[in-house]
């Protein structure tokens, strides 16, 4: 008698060791790589880069510009500054090409909202400008400021930010920065020995290196 209810506890023991089992089977368990991730912020432009028709980098201190115009989609012409086309050469398309893809996927890293100085981030007035027009008549502007404590990024105010005590600013990634300032200070045309030099265009002398100071 004692072994037959022995025996029908290790039965019930098993019966629900089983269920625990088949229980335990179908929870999902968290993979170490299913950790919650922030989700990124959208892009910031959305630009269609195939629709831009031409491409104004202004350096706001000393009105310098570099003014690219699409003749189409793999043919560009430098329409400032203004530089003889023979001594030039031709737009170094895949620069161009580059810097469309670079803004057409930019996402900021951070963003400040409320109620901001602008001339605390050194937006008033910004530094550099970006400006975009697409084939449809869509204008987008971009205007960077200070870079923040560690160099990593720019403060950025779009263009359609109204004048007011409340703005919305970007933290972009601090290569963006240089490449507009490179942009600037040497313009995308093939084989051109020509470079900017305090804010004026200037034809280096064979043998002869550059020295930039900046404006």
């Amino acid at each position: 008698m004692r072994f037959r209810h022995t025996l029908i506890l290790v039965v019930v023991a098993l019966a629900l060791g089983g269920v625990a089992l088949l229980l335990e089977r179908q929870e999902p368990h968290p993979s170490p790589d299913s950790a919650a991730v922030p989700t990124p912020l959208p892009e910031l432009l959305r630009v269609n880069e195939g629709a831009i028709t031409d491409v104004i980098l202004e350096r706001t201190a000393t009105d310098q510009r570099t003014h690219l115009v699409r003749r189409t989609v793999e043919d560009w012409y430098l329409l400032e500054p203004d530089i003889e086309p023979d001594a030039a050469g031709e737009v170094d398309v895949f620069q161009v090409l580059n810097f469309l893809e670079t803004l057409a996927v930019l996402r900021p890293r951070r963003v400040l909202t409320g109620t901001l100085d602008l001339a605390e981030y050194g937006l008033a007035p910004a530094a550099l400008e970006v400006t975009l027009h697409e084939e449809d008549g869509t204008t987008h502007q971009m205007r960077l400021g200070a870079m923040n404590a560690d160099f990593s990024a720019y403060y950025v105010l779009l263009g359609d930010e109204e004048e007011g005590a409340s703005y919305t600013i970007y933290l972009v990634p601090s290569y963006v920065g240089v490449e507009i300032e490179r942009l600037l200070d040497t313009p995308p045309v093939q084989g051109s020995n020509d470079i900017w030099a305090n804010g004026n265009l200037h034809e280096l002398e064979e043998g002869e290196t550059p020295n930039i100071v900046e404006p």
